[in-house]
């Protein structure tokens, strides 16, 4: 079995093409090859996402941390709004609120009023956090370099070509409409009407065994 990214145990690839292939029978609309596909793409992401995790633990802090960290340094003057956090990082104002707290605690940044909005704040880091994340990203990413370094041009050639698809995959996902609602109450109809019959039918049956 493999690991999702809830903990949850999933299929691991057999299994799954076992699922797919019962539910594609019952289910002439699921195309079981693509989404056996999607599949295995989310388990792969899932444990690259779960390996720089566990990377980013030696640093004592975690990768939305990290993330937000980064940020920051990069951000004119080493501060941002929250908002603006949240926005450039594609990460929801709550989570982004969260993370910052524990880095308030951690003294890695701080609040200070917005000169421009008195109703909102600026995070900014501060000396620890800059000496902190300076220090972290170097060895982040000479580890990430170290990784894609160990394949050949053609295979970083084929890697960038795949990142286009992997947004555009993304995107509909995120952003698509599937047709799993819809479809759902046409079978529950069909269901429905096919149950009404056959009650018909029975109740037709009793009717003429009587008159015999």
């Amino acid at each position: 079995m493999r690991y999702a990214s809830d903990d949850r145990l999933v299929p691991n690839n057999d299994m799954l093409r076992e699922l797919l292939d019962r539910l594609s029978r019952d289910h002439r609309d699921l195309d079981a090859d693509a989404a056996e596909l999607g599949d295995r793409l989310w388990s792969t992401s899932v444990q690259i996402v779960r390996a720089f995790e566990a990377h980013v633990q030696r640093y004592q802090t975690s990768m939305a941390r990290l993330g937000v960290l980064l940020n920051l340094l990069l951000a004119p003057g080493h501060k941002r709004t929250p908002s603006q956090i949240s926005e450039s990082s594609r990460v929801s104002r709550p989570t982004v609120t969260g993370v910052i707290e524990g880095l308030v605690n951690a003294n890695l940044v701080r609040r200070s009023a917005h000169p421009d909005n008195r109703r909102n704040q600026l995070v900014e880091l501060t000396a620890k956090g800059l000496r902190f994340i300076e220090g972290s990203a170097v060895d982040y990413f000479r580890h990430i370099a170290a990784a894609v370094s160990a394949l050949n041009p053609q295979e970083k050639a084929v890697l960038l070509s795949a990142l286009d698809l992997m947004s555009r995959l993304e995107d509909r996902i995120s952003n698509g409409h599937p047709p799993e609602e819809p479809n759902l109450r046409a079978n529950a109809q069909a269901r429905h009407r096919r149950g009404g019959t056959s009650r018909k039918a029975r109740g037709s049956r009793g009717k003429a065994g009587g008159v015999r």
